[in-house]
């Protein structure tokens, strides 16, 4: 393939040339029936658990995303895009679906009212372990640690990094966030060390700033006709678990969707990615669980599986703050794979 042996500069040149093409000759290139955008938070303000991890976009941002969707594209409820797919209808431009990941409590504050009021269907991923604010995700809680080591002196810092007393500590202050952003689901008790270093009391931002979904607020989206989907049970990075916990991670998330909204199919979206999970080991927990209805990846519009749909990552806020960047960030989505297909 072309791509094989470029430089990331020069793939990146490519398909920024590649996106400059109009869509219906990407789409007609790259032939696809569905077209998934993923978000994870909408605000107002950057709040100190989201600020290190990506850039978010603002309501008004989010609400110019779906005003430019409706208008260009079919938006089917997931019911009736699983309904179409098992009939082979095949649509004669592709829909777009939109979906949320972490069940933040954003989800319901200010993305469930512009979705009402624009009336377009959304599918919300809900991790376990965080509803009801029960725990908090560890990339949450580095970035509330990042927020809180930045205020301190340079004097305290040093005296923070003195007293990890862990090997892969870092080295100097500047080292500090890329560390904290480095460590994994397995390194929650060095997370939570840190925590505790910085004086950040975990359980008192659970109960006061809430900042997941509760379960009566997921049931009320299930019940605006909105569908709710498992995000696993713990978010961790599935490629790094044995394929017993993998299943469970997939399996159980879903179920407890299913438990508490009493519904026979739930579909499933893979924390981080999909990347380097066995596909024999998810074509078996597909087979041996058919009411997961679908899985969902991160790799834009590649094509993988036949349960597995990929997304867009939709995060990244316009340059222009009063226009929507979904159509640039579709069509170079559509021009990396095009990029990639040409010999």
């Amino acid at each position: 393939m072309i791509s094989l042996g470029l430089k990331p500069f020069v793939r990146r040149t490519i398909t920024d040339f590649g996106a400059r093409l109009p869509l219906r000759v990407l789409t007609r290139s790259v032939p696809r029936d569905v077209i998934v955008l993923m978000y994870h938070a909408i605000g107002e303000k950057w709040e100190a658990h989201l600020r290190n991890l990506y850039p978010y976009k603002t309501p008004a941002q989010f609400e110019a995303d779906l005003i430019f969707l409706k208008r260009k594209f079919p938006m089917p409820t997931w019911a009736e895009f699983v309904a179409n797919r098992a009939k082979l209808q095949r649509l004669e431009r592709p829909c777009v679906l939109i979906t949320f990941d972490d069940g933040l409590s954003d989800c319901y504050r200010f993305v469930r009212p512009l979705l009402l009021k624009h009336r377009i269907p959304c599918l919300f991923f809900v991790t376990k372990a965080f509803v009801d604010n029960k725990s908090m995700f560890f990339r949450h809680k580095a970035s509330l640690c990042i927020e809180a080591f930045r205020k301190l002196s340079h004097l305290d810092q040093d005296k923070i990094l003195d007293a990890l007393a862990v090997e892969s500590r870092p080295s100097n202050r500047i080292e500090f966030a890329n560390w904290m952003l480095g460590l994994g689901h397995a390194d929650l008790r060095i997370i939570d060390r840190v925590c505790r270093l910085l004086d950040i009391d975990i359980d008192k931002i659970l109960k006061t700033q809430r900042p997941y979904m509760t379960t009566a607020e997921i049931q009320q989206l299930h019940a605006d006709g909105f569908a709710v989907g498992g995000h696993s049970v713990t978010h961790p990075l599935l490629r790094l678990l044995p394929e017993e916990e993998v299943e469970f991670e997939v399996r159980e998330s879903c179920r407890f969707v299913q438990d508490i909204l009493k519904v026979k199919d739930v579909p499933f979206a893979f924390p981080f990615s999909a990347d380097g999970v066995s596909r024999s080991v998810l074509r078996l927990v597909a087979q041996d669980n058919p009411w997961i209805s679908a899985m969902f990846g991160s790799n834009g519009v590649d094509l993988d599986e036949p349960f597995l749909l990929n997304r867009i990552n939709a995060d990244k806020p316009p340059v222009r703050t009063a226009q929507s960047n979904t159509l640039h960030l579709i069509k170079r989505s559509y021009a990396s794979v095009l990029l990639r297909s040409v010999h």
